[in-house]
């Protein structure tokens, strides 16, 4: 497993076992439930649920959906549906029927480096080149569409693609008229000579496409009962579709939204932090973070 490349969702069955893998990103979600010690295996989340008729929500799980727009670990929305998660295989007994759960890799680097700033800036650019070498050599020439923010890390993504070479390469920015973001994006696609587009995210267009079957089709392949569907991005690409932008079919959409998580954004962080605080308001911290989506929901018994 740690030797397979690239971005996949595997899985091997013969009369004995099944064995099922994620690749590191889950870019390919599969879900499972093991029914009547039956497994049961779909990229569809809504599959299993309609073929297997389950209906039991898992009360805590849509609290903490709600609170925070996806659900942790393995779990879903519904007590018998699971899904896995990234880096992770799991293996099937045929004849026993047990599950047998790992991870294969990690994230968590706990290597330490002895070295300078600027060495570790020269070890990371060395990295960052292989990692474009190779995402240029995969694209072989097909357009780009990069949405382009105001933040550091789509322009991270448009810089070191123009550094190596690569020009077919578009970008837009969508929100409502007046955000910052915009006018910042457009001069970075203009000090890159690169094509630029402005979605304009209106009342009217959004609630037309809100109640269309075509929305209602993505929220069935983007939720898998376990998270919030990314609503402006799917708005952003129809229209763009509906315009024919894309060069073609074939086009590669390259977005830039986990250099947070790489920095460390998620980690809630006291601002005074040569003080001691209690476990409480850690945790109070941590809510404040991740759990308040809709503050409403942030009560004792929630907490």
């Amino acid at each position: 497993i740690k030797k397979i490349k690239g971005n996949y969702s595997l899985y091997f069955s013969n009369k004995y076992f099944t064995i099922v893998l994620t690749d590191r990103i889950r870019s390919y979600p599969i879900f499972y439930s093991n029914k009547n010690d039956i497994l049961y295996l779909s990229n569809s989340a809504f599959s299993i649920k309609q073929d297997l008729n389950l209906h039991s929500l898992d009360k805590s799980n849509e609290i903490i959906f709600r609170m925070s727009g996806y659900t942790f670990g393995q779990t879903t929305l519904y007590s018998d549906l699971y899904q896995m998660e990234a880096a992770n295989y799991f293996y099937f007994n045929n004849n026993t029927k047990n599950i047998y759960h790992n991870c294969y890799y990690s994230f968590l680097n706990e290597e330490k480096y002895k070295i300078s700033k600027n060495e570790l800036m020269e070890k990371l650019d060395l990295i960052n080149n292989k990692v474009f070498s190779k995402l240029i050599e995969t694209l072989d020439g097909r357009q780009v569409i990069i949405p382009l923010s105001g933040g550091l890390d789509s322009r991270f993504i448009l810089s070191f693609l123009k550094k190596l070479k690569y020009d077919n390469i578009k970008t837009y920015t969508y929100g409502v008229k007046g955000l910052w973001e915009i006018n910042v994006a457009k001069e970075i696609a203009k000090r890159a000579n690169v094509d630029w587009e402005y979605i304009n995210l209106n009342k009217s267009e959004i609630n037309k496409l809100f109640h269309s079957i075509d929305r209602k089709q993505y929220f069935k392949y983007a939720s898998g009962l376990n998270t919030t569907p990314d609503l402006p991005a799917y708005f952003a690409h129809k229209i763009l579709l509906d315009k024919n932008i894309y060069q073609n079919k074939n086009s590669v959409i390259i977005n830039g939204q986990t250099g947070d998580f790489i920095t460390g954004n998620h980690i809630p962080i006291f601002n005074d932090i040569n003080n001691t605080h209690s476990f409480s308001e850690f945790m109070n911290l941590f809510i404040k973070k991740h759990y308040a989506l809709w503050t409403n929901l942030i009560n004792e018994n929630n907490k």
